[in-house]
């Protein structure tokens, strides 16, 4: 092939090794990112500290004002580590697995706890002691996700809100008016 079009640049860069270059960095990226000291596993939480993995409270403003509400209240130094679900559940799994857990704290939504159940504690008896903390029976029934114990403690619980146009008021419920 003597064609100039096949020949290969005497000099510069070819777009074959900026491809591969972007490629190498592209693949290398996590690996450089878990060596920057981002902690998923709680270990680095040290003695006496409680390590937290949430996949709540993500955004960085969220993230520092309940950093600051742990600091205020928890009686013991947490460190909080807000990820997404994947390493959430990836995290837990593997560490059970190992049967080396670093992890004291769990905090997910029941959709991302509920597949972890084998990996998770019974907590009855600490559901018991927060007995009147009014928790009502349909929520206590969901944290014993479809087993005969309870495998976490409900956190939080969100609050919707719905707007309706007074026209469509005829497709809802009955007990459903325009004051309810």
């Amino acid at each position: 092939m003597n064609h100039p079009k096949f020949q290969p640049r005497q000099g510069g860069v070819s777009r074959r090794s900026l491809l591969m270059a972007g490629l190498g960095t592209a693949m290398s990226a996590p690996f450089l990112a878990s060596c920057a000291g981002f902690d998923t596993s709680g270990a680095a939480a040290g003695q006496g500290t409680v390590g937290f993995l949430s996949t709540q409270f993500t955004p960085v403003e969220e993230k520092q004002r309940y950093e600051a509400v742990l600091k205020k209240f928890a009686k013991v130094p947490t460190a909080y580590n807000s990820v997404d679900p994947g390493v959430f559940a990836s995290t837990v799994t593997s560490q059970s697995s190992a049967g080396n857990v670093k992890t004291s704290l769990l905090g997910g939504l029941h959709g991302e706890l509920a597949p972890l159940a084998d990996s998770l504690e019974d907590v009855d008896g600490l559901l018991r002691d927060l007995s009147g903390r009014g928790f009502t029976k349909e929520m206590l029934d969901l944290t014993k996700v479809g087993g005969s114990t309870s495998r976490y403690v409900p956190w939080m619980q969100a609050t919707y809100v719905v707007a309706v146009n007074k026209k469509a008021l005829e497709w809802l419920p009955r007990a459903w008016t325009s004051t309810t």
